[in-house]
């Protein structure tokens, strides 16, 4: 029921689920999880209590192993339903720590854990059920939905509001100031950044990764967007729903992602460009331009996949290519000798 699953095979309804283990190491109250072809040749012999397999795995699977089959259309997202319910997040603390500061016009909402060494500054807001980390800062009027989670070292600068299931891990810093300088009497002159950062629902920020406040307007991320670890977003940029962005990336100054974009790991982008709905970026691309929905790119700078996967190709054969010209020419110039 939980994962909306049909099951196969001799199912004990009393049997008591522990966890979710690989094929190879799962105990006997443990569930196992296939996703493709690869995995389901390895269910033979496998301990686990039951399987989830693909919709359409499961006869296929009955053959492999005599286990019984839950299926589901995304088995990924039946393991996360699982563990969410396994494995619930637990605070630490309960209430104000004695030791964390919450100044005298900052608003809690029912249920509010704030840990020792925290700040939550003046005019600050948080929600019901929201906790803030060991040593994390909350900042001057910083806005804060319910079952936010900020672990351990988070802080918010002023003017940052976030929505609900906010979730940042340690060392995330949003609202710093924008990296905006200009050319004046022989150095680089501070541009002030007023603009805030606008976080909307379910939106993950990994560990140190940074989203800085924007020049007039705001920074946005919108709902649903998850953000790798040592992740930078630079002042002005508008990030819309379901996004996700690997660790390393950058993107600079103003660029704009439309709903759903995909980036792989220590993706750079050149700011002022708008990357298309649905598009996915390959691991390591330069973006160096405007990306049109539903693209799929990689390479710096960056190509459309299958003219990159040839070019590729074609690099690979530049050692040999030389190496003909080369006899070419030595072959002409004998040819002109004589």
């Amino acid at each position: 029921e939980l994962i909306d699953g049909q099951a196969h095979g001799p199912v004990d309804p009393e049997a008591r689920v522990a966890g979710v283990a690989e094929l190879d190491a799962a105990g006997a109250d443990e569930l196992v999880f296939v996703v493709d072809q690869k995995r389901l040749a390895r269910l033979d012999g496998t301990a686990a209590l039951a399987a989830i397999v693909p919709s359409g795995f499961a006869a296929e699977a009955a053959a492999i192993t005599d286990r019984p089959l839950i299926e589901v259309p995304n088995p990924y997202a039946a393991v996360a339903a699982i563990l969410e319910r396994l494995f619930p997040v637990v605070a630490g603390w309960s209430g104000v720590h004695a030791d964390a500061f919450v100044a005298p016009s900052a608003e809690l909402g029912e249920g509010v854990v704030v840990a020792p060494g925290a700040v939550v500054d003046e005019g600050a807001r948080l929600g019901a059920r929201t906790e803030i980390g060991a040593g994390s800062y909350v900042g001057h009027e910083v806005v804060l939905g319910e079952d936010c989670l900020l672990h351990a070292n988070v802080s918010l600068y002023e003017g940052t509001r976030v929505g609900d299931r906010g979730l940042f891990h340690s060392g995330a810093v949003i609202g710093a100031d924008g990296f905006g300088f200009t050319p004046g009497a022989g150095q680089q002159l501070k541009i002030p950044q007023v603009g805030g950062v606008v976080i909307g629902d379910d939106v993950e920020i990994g560990a140190n990764s940074c989203v800085d406040r924007g020049t007039l307007r705001s920074t946005q991320i919108g709902n649903g967007t998850k953000i790798d670890n040592l992740v930078q977003i630079g002042h002005n940029c508008q990030i819309g729903q379901g996004c996700a962005i690997s660790a390393l990336s950058g993107l600079a100054g103003s660029t704009v992602l439309e709903d759903g974009v995909i980036m792989g790991g220590n993706v750079g982008t050149a700011g002022h460009q708008t990357i298309g709905a649905n598009t996915m970026i390959a691991a390591k691309s330069g973006v160096h331009g405007d990306i049109d929905a539903g693209s799929i790119v990689a390479g710096s700078p960056h190509l459309d996949i299958r003219t990159w996967r040839r070019s590729i190709g074609a690099f690979a054969k530049l050692p040999e290519l030389i190496r003909r010209v080369r006899r070419l020419e030595r072959n002409a110039e004998r040819s002109s000798e004589e």
